[in-house]
Formats: C-alpha cells, sequence, structure tokens
C-alpha cells in the first residue's frame, strides 16, 4: 500500500516547523478530501492468463474503473475490498498461501494515480487424503451412482471448494441410494499442510435410520388433474426399499406427462426420522391447451413454418391429443396423435396417430398417408422404448415412373436419454435406435427392413461448461429389397441442416445424369461440435460434418464421404438456444454445391 507519514500539526510545532508544518499537513489532506481520483489499475504477479481474466472479472478495481472514486479514501476502499474478496477466491481455488497487495502510485506529471494489484498465488494444495465418518454405517459399501449424479471426491484432485463441496453431495446421493433418506453433514473439516502444500479432509456425516418408501402426500393436484394420475407414475410402492434414484425416475415420469410446469419430488419433512419415510410430490398444473408456432430457415429450403394445437388432459386422467402442420417449400405435413395414460398396463402408453405429408425435393414428388398405435413403455428414468404396426399408403413419381404402394409396417424402438439439457446438452449420451420391417399389401409384395442408429455424446473440456465437446454419429441399413425396387421416399438421404451442413438437402450422396439425388440402401454420418459460451446469453460453434448413402444395403465405402464445415453463433432463450449457422463444403463438386449454405432455428443441431 501507499504509504504516508501524517503530520499531527499542534500550536507548539507550528512554532517551530511554521510554513513547512503547514504546507505538508495540507499536502496530506489534499490526497484524501481532494475532488475526483482518476485512476488505472494495473495486475502483477505470477498468473496464467485464465487466472489473470478471472481476478480482472472479480476485481473491483477494474470493473469501476470508468466510475471515478470522489477521493483517495474512496479508491482504497475500493483496494481493500478487492484484496478481502481476492484472497477468498483464491483460497475457494485452492492457493491457501495466496498473497494480495496493493501501491497507489502517482503518475508524474498527472493528477491520476496508477493502482498496482499484485497477486502471488502460490502453489495449488491438492487433496491428500478423505474420511468419511458416518458412525456405524461403512460408506464404500453402499449402492454406486451414476457419474452424472456426482463425482467422488479422489487423493491428489485440486483442493478447491467446489471439488469438496460436490464430493460432500456425492456421499449423500450415496447414502440416499443405499436407503438413508434423512442423512445429513454435521461438519466438513478440511486441515491444510502448508509444508506439503495438501489437505485432508474429513466428512462427519449422521445416516440416521434406514428407510422404506411410506405414504404419499400430494400438493397442486386437483379435479383437473386427479391424484390417481399422478400415483400411476411412481416407480414404487409402500414398503419398499427407500432409493434416492426411484424419486428422480417418479419425478421425470411426471414431467413427460406435460401436465405439470414443475415437479418437485422429495422425503416430506415433516416425517424427519422416521423409518417409514414419507414422500411429498409437488406438483404445478399447465394449462390444459396450448397454441405453439415455430419458424426457420435454410438456403437450400427456404422459410419453413410450423404450427400446433394440443389439449392435455383432454379425458381427465392425462389423455393428450395433438394437432401440428409443418410447411416448407418441398415438404408439407399435418399430424394427429391421441395419447392414452395407464394402457394396457400401468406404466404405459397407448399412442394413436395419422400423418399426411406431400414431398417435392429434386429427387422425388411423394404423398404417403400412415395411421398406427403404438405402445410406449419407460423402463428406467432414462431408458424407453415402443412398438406398434401401421399402415402406409404411398405414391412416388421419379424420373417419369409413378408406383403406388400399400405397406404394413411394425416400427418400434428404444430411447437412452442421458444428456442434462435436452435442448442444450453439455454433457450426457443420447442413444436412439429404431427399425421398421415392411410387408407390401399390393402387387408389388415388396419386403423390407429399415432400421437406424443415432448416437450423440456431450464432454465439458472445462470449468462451468464453458467449452464443451459434442460428437454424432447416424447410421442406417435396408435390406430385403434390391435398390431399384425400394420407393425412392423410403431410401436414405444424406444432406442439409439436420445431417450434413454445407450441402444443399439430401444432395451428400450420389447424384443422377441431372445432379437429383438417387438416395440409397444405407447411410452414414458423423458430426463434431466444439462449443464456447461467451456470455451467460451468447456462444459460438465450430463443426464438422460428414456423412453420404450408398446403394448396398451395409455401407461399404464405394462413394466418399461429403465433408461441410462452419461456424455458428448461439443466443439462449428460457426455450432453448436459437441457432445461425454458416456451413461451405470441403470437397465441394463444381457446379453442383454452392459454396455457402445457411440455417436458422431453434435448439442446437444435435
Amino acid at each position: 500500500m501507499l504509504r504516508r507519514n501524517l503530520i499531527i500539526a499542534t500550536p507548539g510545532i507550528n512554532r517551530i516547523l511554521g510554513p513547512v508544518a503547514f504546507f505538508l499537513m495540507a499536502l496530506t489532506i489534499s490526497l484524501y478530501a481532494r475532488g475526483d481520483v482518476a485512476y488505472r489499475t494495473e495486475l502483477t504477479g505470477d498468473l496464467s492468463g485464465k487466472m489473470a481474466r478471472q481476478i480482472r472479472s472479480l476485481s473491483e478495481l477494474y470493473r469501476l474503473e470508468r466510475r471515478v472514486p470522489a477521493s483517495m479514501f474512496q479508491l482504497e476502499q475500493r483496494a481493500d475490498r478487492d484484496v478481502a474478496n481476492l484472497t477468498d477466491y483464491l483460497k475457494n481455488e485452492g492457493y491457501y498461501d495466496a498473497s494480495v497487495q496493493y501501491e497507489i502510485i502517482p503518475e508524474e506529471g498527472s493528477t491520476s494515480v496508477r493502482v498496482q494489484l499484485r497477486v502471488q498465488p502460490g502453489a495449488r494444495y491438492t487433496v491428500e487424503s478423505i474420511l468419511i465418518d458416518s458412525g456405524g454405517v461403512l460408506a464404500d459399501s453402499l449402492p454406486s451412482i451414476p457419474a452424472r449424479l456426482g463425482r467422488r471426491l479422489k487423493s491428489g484432485d485440486p483442493a478447491t471448494s467446489e471439488v469438496i463441496l460436490e464430493g460432500e453431495k456425492y456421499w449423500l446421493r450415496r447414502f440416499k441410494e443405499g436407503g438413508y433418506a434423512w442423512v445429513k453433514v454435521l461438519e466438513r473439516r478440511v486441515t491444510v499442510q502448508s509444508e506439503t502444500h495438501t489437505a485432508q479432509v474429513i466428512y462427519r456425516i449422521d445416516p440416521g435410520p434406514r428407510c422404506t418408501f411410506g405414504t404419499v402426500r400430494m400438493e397442486g393436484v386437483s379435479e383437473t388433474v386427479p391424484d390417481i394420475v399422478v400415483r400411476r407414475e411412481l416407480p414404487w410402492k409402500d414398503g419398499d426399499p427407500f432409493r434416492e434414484s426411484l424419486l428422480e425416475q417418479g419425478r421425470m415420469r411426471l414431467l413427460r406427462l406435460g401436465l405439470f410446469s414443475t415437479v418437485r419430488v422429495e422425503p416430506d419433512p415433516s416425517g424427519e426420522g422416521d423409518a417409514s419415510a414419507a414422500i411429498l410430490v409437488s406438483v404445478t398444473p399447465r394449462p390444459p391447451r396450448a397454441v405453439a408456432l415455430g419458424l426457420r430457415y435454410h438456403t437450400d429450403i427456404g422459410v419453413s413454418g410450423e404450427a400446433s394445437w394440443e389439449h392435455r388432459n383432454l379425458g381427465g386422467e392425462g389423455e393428450r391429443l395433438e394437432l401440428s402442420a409443418k410447411a416448407s417449400p418441398i415438404r408439407q405435413e399435418i399430424l394427429g396423435s391421441y395419447r392414452v395414460l395407464g394402457v394396457p398396463g400401468d406404466r404405459q402408453r397407448l399412442l394413436l396417430r395419422g400423418q399426411v405429408t406431400a414431398e417435392e425435393p429434386d429427387a422425388y414428388d411423394a404423398t404417403a398417408g400412415e395411421l398406427g398405435v403404438r405402445v410406449e413403455t419407460d423402463f428406467s428414468a432414462d431408458l424407453s422404448g415402443g412398438l406398434g404396426p401401421t399402415l402406409r399408403l404411398g405414391r412416388v413419381k421419379q424420373n417419369l415412373t409413378t408406383r403406388e404402394t400399400v405397406l404394413l409396417g411394425l416400427p418400434g424402438g428404444i430411447t437412452l436419454d442421458r444428456r442434462n439439457d435436452r435442448m442444450d446438452a453439455t454433457r450426457g449420451l443420447f442413444l436412439q435406435w429404431d427399425q421398421a420391417p415392411y410387408l407390401g399389401l399390393d402387387g408389388d409384395r415388396l419386403r423390407l427392413w429399415k432400421t437406424e442408429f443415432k448416437v450423440s455424446a456431450f464432454q465439458p473440456l472445462s470449468e462451468n461448461d464453458t467449452w464443451v465437446l459434442a460428437a454424432r454419429l447416424r447410421a442406417g441399413i435396408m435390406v430385403g429389397e434390391d435398390f431399384e425396387t425400394v420407393p425412392a421416399d423410403l431410401r436414405f438421404y444424406a444432406g442439409g441442416g439436420g445431417s450434413v451442413r454445407g450441402y444443399e438437402y439430401q444432395t451428400a450422396g450420389p447424384l443422377d445424369r441431372d445432379e437429383d439425388p438417387l438416395g440409397g440402401r444405407s447411410l452414414l454420418e458423423t458430426s463434431v461440435e466444439l462449443r464456447r459460451r461467451l456470455t451467460d446469453k451468447i456462444g459460438l460453434v465450430t463443426f464438422v460434418d460428414s456423412g453420404t448413402v450408398y446403394r448396398q444395403g451395409w455401407p461399404d465405402f464405394s462413394e466418399p464421404l461429403r465433408v461441410g464445415a462452419g461456424i455458428g453463433v448461439r443466443y439462449a432463450t428460457p426455450m432453448g438456444p436459437l441457432r445461425l449457422d454458416l456451413a461451405t463444403p470441403i470437397n465441394r463438386r463444381d457446379g453442383v454445391d454452392p459454396a455457402i449454405q445457411v440455417y436458422f432455428g431453434f435448439g442446437q443441431a444435435f
């Protein structure tokens, strides 16, 4: 800090020093009582670029530099607050020997000053040992939990507050998964050793009684959404061993009904300590009717829009009726569905659906109508599946040839969804397998089986998910018929906003002599994105897509992969990110592929 010698002027001193003492006193007072004090901040110390940026963002001196303090005293108050706040920040990051100081230095030939902020973080402490003191319960004997629900504190981890608190949450979740509904932390003790720059962490935990599920108390249910609808979705019975994962599974099932805007499922605090743990289910019903509108733009397709209307509780027990329409220059679609809960089983859904589509891409012109019934089941909180028959009538025109088909199908699939956010995932995994055997009921007697597999993975590369690596794989095969006998609108195609960006719709594959897509009996696509969040609202993306289709029923790599690359901007909204992507084909075909494609819509690309 700037050191000043404050001279206290007394009558005796004034008689001795006279004008000199008066001048020094006036100079000292002027430093504290004069008008605005302009300053600039200078950061020094052995700091990484990332830490320096973080310190500047936390520093009041830096943030308020344009708001000139009214006096030197106010400037020192700012600097003192920085010393306290930055010291706390560095300790929270594991730098227990950190030193933060400042000095105010007058600028030569100017009335402004320079505030030199000196930060020496020192060595970062690591965790040496972890002790779980939980009485007679052996912590390592408790059931494990998925990695996405918590991270175990390990020896060698940085001794940061965040990591230590996450380790505490991990053990609380394991105790709850082991049946201890009322577990709580009595003490969290961190002892640091300055000689070795290590920390010892002790969690003192009171497990409480091992519990079973008790009675269920409801809040928020009403005549429009009776409690029978809620109880039907709860995956436990009275007397079952308590497991926290079943609470989450029940919460997700209730949210998926679409009847509630918020759902809480937790041990009822009014029964704390009871071995028969009462459960509180608190819901906030959504309005029964809803209208949605959507708009997107792709260079290759143009402007497309969609509108939907739904009644979420038509019969009073969660039955949903939904009508929707989508339209673009090359595809129009009308779809209706009706979902009934608890049919045929308690935790199943019966879905009746009908669809009419008209398509006019470069490859073909087609109209089709489809009616189907499907039974859907939730096997766990993140695993679901469905199966049911469909009747499909189609008419497709390609290369002056018109073909009509009547197909009986049995589509079904399984979905595993472990993403942390369905609209903007930063971690987790998504797997989807769809298949559909078709049998021709007309004169052609087609017999084919079409299956498709999709997987997406998301991995954060930095703290707070600022950097995220996302990857996608899509593969499809079709067996049972030769390429020429497969209807054009049932073949696989690649290219476009939801496929290989940089290529026009359906053109990332073999073309005929008129440069129209031929499609294929198998497909392979990949995507890799590096996502960077700049602010709470704005993010950037760089990506590389590749893919093509093949005439054979399995990808035989007879066609070169079409590769596209580009950049994008994301803007966060309460409904999900707005997406704007610009992409270019890497192995561009002269006269076929435009240089730039633009894509605008809602949600991440995958």
